[in-house]
């Protein structure tokens, strides 16, 4: 008799840490998450007295901006999200359509880029993340304002960059041995290329032609911006709701960049050899997509204007 295999739990980027600590490791939604170190009393009075950490990083966020990001927390919450500050947070629940709960969220009102654009951020748990959506959110929401889902599995999203011929700049973005982006470049001289990814098309060009920040926007919104530290440097300033990263080259020679955010690293775009254009790639899962593409586009600007400097010196040498 055949025995069907168990589900393989997910895991967090603390999970080695909850083990090598002793924790009790239990089945929480599908992740594998410790529910008691030492016991409940010595626990609960560790808390009395000093303090307690919860490991959040099983948890999803829902992003949602445009103009009509209020009214789309309006119909998922029901809280009034309109009494939100710039800056606040309140307690609401997620409810099915028929008014049953879903589970509890803080929703947060923030801002971002140089205009401060506003959008709201509703962190929520295994209900979100293992798809349990009391709607199709990106159906649903799509008359509302727009919405950034993380992918799915919290952690490090593995990635390949593949030129599509030996001789072009457009790539292809793998994972899992499955397209999931295209990047096409566009022979410009300010530097532009557009994105493809299921569902959406973004557009990524620097401002003007002699300088200005790197864009990334889709349907004339922005959702990221980068910004070059300096006109000889290989190193961006990237800016998108919620965070700020640095992404620079690995050390002066290589061709490998990292992506940093508060001085530490949380990403790699590293060739697979010398002379290839392939590379192996892990960026933040809770990055959205369109912004991981973004960032592998900066990676391919930088090193297209590496090639071409290197083909015009060896020309002069003729």
């Amino acid at each position: 008799m055949a025995t069907s295999a168990l589900p393989t739990l997910r895991k967090t980027a603390l999970n080695a840490m909850h083990r090598h600590m002793g924790a009790k490791m239990v089945d929480f939604g599908g992740w594998d998450m410790p529910v008691e170190y030492s016991g409940l009393i010595a626990e609960h009075m560790a808390v009395r007295t000093g303090v307690g950490l919860f490991d959040v990083s099983h948890m999803g966020d829902i992003q949602l901006r445009g103009p009509g990001s209020l009214d789309a927390v309006q119909h998922i919450t029901m809280n009034d999200a309109s009494r939100l500050q710039m800056g606040q947070a309140h307690y609401s629940a997620m409810l099915y359509p028929e008014g049953t709960f879903v589970d509890d969220v803080i929703v947060h009102k923030l801002s971002y880029g140089r205009a401060l654009q506003e959008y709201y951020a509703v962190p929520c748990g295994t209900t979100c993340n293992s798809r349990k959506m009391p709607i199709n959110p990106r159906c649903t929401l799509s008359h509302y304002g727009t919405l950034w889902e993380p992918s799915g599995e919290i952690g490090m999203a593995n990635l390949k960059l593949v030129p599509q011929n030996p001789f072009s700049w457009s790539f292809d973005v793998t994972q899992n041995n499955a397209s999931i982006a295209q990047v096409l470049h566009t022979f410009s001289l300010n530097e532009k290329a557009t994105l493809n990814l299921p569902g959406a098309t973004c557009q990524a060009y620097r401002e003007h032609f002699m300088g200005g920040d790197y864009i990334l926007e889709e349907h004339g919104q922005p959702l990221a911006r980068a910004r070059k530290l300096s006109a000889f440097s290989s190193a961006f300033q990237l800016t998108c709701p919620g965070h700020s990263y640095a992404l620079k080259k690995e050390s002066l020679f290589c061709r490998t960049f990292v992506l940093m955010e508060d001085d530490r690293q949380v990403g790699i775009i590293k060739p697979e050899g010398v002379f290839t254009r392939k590379a192996d790639v892990s960026l933040p899962d809770e990055m959205p997509r369109p912004v991981q593409i973004f960032v592998l586009w900066l990676v391919l600007v930088l090193w297209k204007r590496d090639s071409e400097a290197g083909s015009a010196m060896q020309m002069s040498q003729h």
